[in-house]
């Protein structure tokens, strides 16, 4: 009680790490480990709906258990990030809404939510990555419009809207699963990346623990390809900074270039393309590529 602890979740072991039942244990000295029971939470994770309906979300559960007294926010998403196969990064945690058309509060890592009583958060994807998703899918349109010279509308993203239709994947009581398409495909885009159908550009992220980073594969048009060997491509790095689509993500080539215009580290300076120095949300990484 000292410690502000409720004393039914205070469990007791012995030093050799066997857990003490009050019932049966007569403790006649020496010393105790001491700690609580696990704070259970019940995460929903929103997804798209799948590969067919992009745009459309479903929601899954899963349960965890975050450790008495250390029940900081991270931990559980990024419990619930493990058990859904994707990079803690991509998500973030808000409060679950009370109704329809009420905003959500987004949390910060560090909240104690065994302190705030919360038994059950929202996980979704950053803004940024359900962006990032959007354009991914639609990367042979959005490739074939830049190289065009067109900038089409931003691609739409899954619907954020509540009540959810809820699955299970790991069950529990928690429903049961009916699809997890939109999960699978999820993590077949951020884990494998994408490429066109005509085979001109590659993109897949370098470390599937650090999202922001993707290796880029530009094979040029054969006109200015003199200084490639024949069938050769661009090797360039390119990194999404948090609030894209808000910034522009920026590049850097791998391949070994002697070009004047690029930064000491081969990085390429806003100022020589138009799409980075004039850009707006609605510009696409395509947009640049393709430039």
């Amino acid at each position: 009680s000292s410690g502000g602890w409720d004393a039914s979740r205070v469990q007791l072991w012995s030093p050799m790490g066997e857990l003490l039942a009050d019932e049966s244990h007569v403790v006649w000295g020496g010393t105790l480990l001491v700690g609580l029971t696990p704070w259970p939470v019940t995460v929903v994770l929103r997804v798209p709906a799948g590969r067919q309906s992009f745009e459309a979300g479903v929601s899954l559960k899963y349960r965890v258990l975050i450790a008495g007294g250390y029940a900081k926010l991270h931990f559980a998403r990024k419990a619930a990030a493990k058990q859904a196969g994707l990079a803690p990064a991509l998500l973030q945690a808000s409060r679950m809404p009370e109704g329809p058309g009420v905003p959500e509060n987004i949390l910060e890592d560090e909240e104690d939510i065994e302190a705030l009583g919360l038994k059950t958060l929202v996980c979704r994807v950053r803004p940024c990555w359900q962006r990032v998703c959007a354009e991914l899918i639609r990367v042979t349109p959005l490739w074939r419009e830049g190289k065009a010279g067109h900038r089409p509308p931003p691609p739409a993203v899954w619907s954020e809207e509540f009540p959810m239709h809820v699955n299970s994947p790991n069950g529990g009581g928690y429903g049961s699963v009916t699809d997890v398409d939109g999960l699978s495909f999820l993590k077949t885009l951020l884990d494998g990346g994408v490429s066109t159908e005509d085979g001109q550009l590659m993109v897949r992220p370098l470390a599937k623990e650090e999202p922001s980073q993707w290796k880029v594969m530009l094979q040029p048009p054969r006109t200015r390809i003199h200084y490639l060997p024949k069938g050769a491509a661009f090797e360039l790095q390119m990194t999404f900074p948090a609030d894209y689509p808000n910034s522009p993500p920026s590049l850097r080539f791998i391949t070994e270039l002697e070009r004047k215009d690029l930064g000491q580290g081969k990085e390429v300076p806003l100022e020589t393309l138009s799409a980075l120095r004039m850009w707006v949300p609605s510009n696409t990484f395509c947009c640049v590529l393709a430039e």
